[in-house]
């Protein structure tokens, strides 16, 4: 019962401290990279150091959460710390990309720096490759904890949806799935 509590004491420091402070930080450095005045140059620092500090808070949790002892018949909470763990090495990814991409932004600025409109493409791609694993392992890792809690789970919308008694098409599930990117990727922009 005390390795339950650690558990949830982990996730609740996850979800309630560092998943809201990421959300405030890349809204304010999306806006902040909207528009890059021409006299002006945005200084990005403080929000990749943002992005560091949660960087570290998630290396924090993770040992914590890969040492947390679970005794073989408690499987549903074996599945929630394997969530945990899986959940917290994608947002590290996802911060490295984050921290990345905005340093790639600040010397962008600079033209003696020769940021090509490929290296951004690539930088933007990547954040958004690695916001899309994080957003996947954190669903998995809301869908484990309500299992264990004994909450009902949310169905996913994109499985077996029915449409007057038939499944839904592959080019409905395509463009449903080319939509749910595209409204990742524009709360990832601060859109």
């Amino acid at each position: 019962m005390e390795n339950r509590g650690q558990l949830e004491g982990l996730i609740r420091k996850y979800f309630e401290e560092i998943l809201p402070k990421y959300k405030e930080v890349t809204v304010a450095a999306a806006n902040a990279g909207k528009k890059l005045p021409v006299f002006h140059k945005t200084d990005f620092s403080g929000h990749i150091e943002n992005f560091r500090q949660m960087k570290s808070a998630a290396q924090e949790l993770l040992p914590v959460a890969e040492k947390i002892d679970i005794p073989a018949l408690a499987q549903e909470e074996r599945t929630v710390a394997r969530a945990l763990v899986a959940s917290l090495r994608d947002f590290i990814l996802l911060c490295e990309r984050n921290m990345s991409h905005y340093d790639l932004m600040d010397r962008r600025q600079y033209r003696k720096n020769h940021v090509s409109m490929e290296d951004f493409r690539l930088s933007v791609t990547g954040v958004n490759a690695a916001m899309m694993k994080s957003v996947e392992s954190l669903n998995a890792l809301e869908t484990a904890d309500r299992v264990l809690h004994g909450e009902p789970v949310r169905q996913d919308p994109d499985s077996e949806r029915e449409t007057d008694g038939d499944t839904a098409s592959d080019d409905e599930q395509a463009q449903d799935c080319g939509q749910n990117r595209e409204g990742a990727a524009n709360e990832q922009n601060g859109e």
